[in-house]
């Protein structure tokens, strides 16, 4: 087995590499292009540092690594069912660990499904360490006579993402980063009422909430409930779906007293030290 960087492979062999490497899991990704370079780009992708593992010259597995300042993110492990249980996945761990330690960097953070037990002890034996859970919601669509965006304001996203960097708490998991919202582009949409913002997604019949900010001055004025019910009134027949990318410690209270209740889909936040 050789492991190569990402860099010697298109985007199109990544894509499918990335969308084989989890079939069968309980999340699956599609074989989509423009879709695997936008998360390159939002997420701070680093495909000269990812590695590609390769079986005389097939690629069998990939490991994706983001970087920010002296923060790694494992952003994605997976290997090809037929190659799975052969240490593939071990040897790609170890290699981008090594790799991050020889560049300085001071921490790897990763999220894993939870429940998917195989991969957690993976980590923990490599020195990772869990940090919390990140958790996705969901609220019904709701009647609405016809859509009334009057109520909402819009913003455009890289003010949007300004105004979250003034406010933002120190450990967002990486994809709520203002670095990660920065490098959204539409279709997404930052909409806005009083001074609470969130930024949204509008897909078939499902409003996607990637993020919501209310600043620390506007908290406990129920700013943050009028703008979904704003949403819901501008979006009507819309399910509305938060992703498991958020801190169930900070939203859990607010989001099911606003009537979502929590996805059978969770992820662990895991850290692992570098130095």
């Amino acid at each position: 087995m050789i492991l190569r960087p990402a860099t010697e492979f298109t985007v199109l062999t990544l894509s499918t590499l990335m969308a084989g490497a989890f079939e069968g899991y309980v999340v699956t990704i599609p074989d989509d292009p423009a879709a695997f370079a936008a998360r390159v780009r939002a997420e701070q992708i680093d495909l000269h540092a990812s590695l590609i593992a390769c079986v005389d010259g097939e690629p069998v597995g990939l490991g994706l690594i983001a970087r920010r300042g002296e923060d790694a993110r494992l952003a994605g492990m997976g290997v090809r069912k037929a190659w799975r249980g052969q240490g593939v996945a071990r040897a790609l761990l170890d290699r981008l660990l090594a790799d991050a330690r020889a560049r300085g960097e001071a921490r790897m953070h990763l999220e894993v499904i939870e429940g998917n037990d195989p991969a957690i002890r993976l980590y923990e034996t490599a020195g990772f360490v869990r940090r919390g859970r990140l958790a996705g919601y969901e609220r019904p669509a709701a009647q609405a006579p016809e859509a009334q965006l009057s109520a909402l304001g819009e913003v455009p996203l890289s003010v949007a993402a300004r105004t979250l960097a003034q406010h933002a708490d120190d450990d967002l998991p990486w994809q709520l980063h203002p670095a990660t919202l920065t490098a959204l582009t539409p279709p997404n949409r930052a909409l806005t009422l009083n001074d609470a913002t969130a930024w949204v997604l509008e897909q078939p019949g499902v409003l996607v909430l990637r993020a919501m900010l209310v600043p620390p001055a506007a908290r406990r004025q129920g700013q943050g409930r009028a703008l979904l019910e704003a949403l819901t009134r501008a979006f009507p027949d819309h399910r509305m779906i938060v992703p498991a990318t958020v801190q169930e410690r900070q939203a859990d209270g607010f989001l099911t007293t606003c009537g979502f209740t929590q996805t059978t889909l969770a992820q662990l936040e895991m850290t692992c030290p570098l130095n």
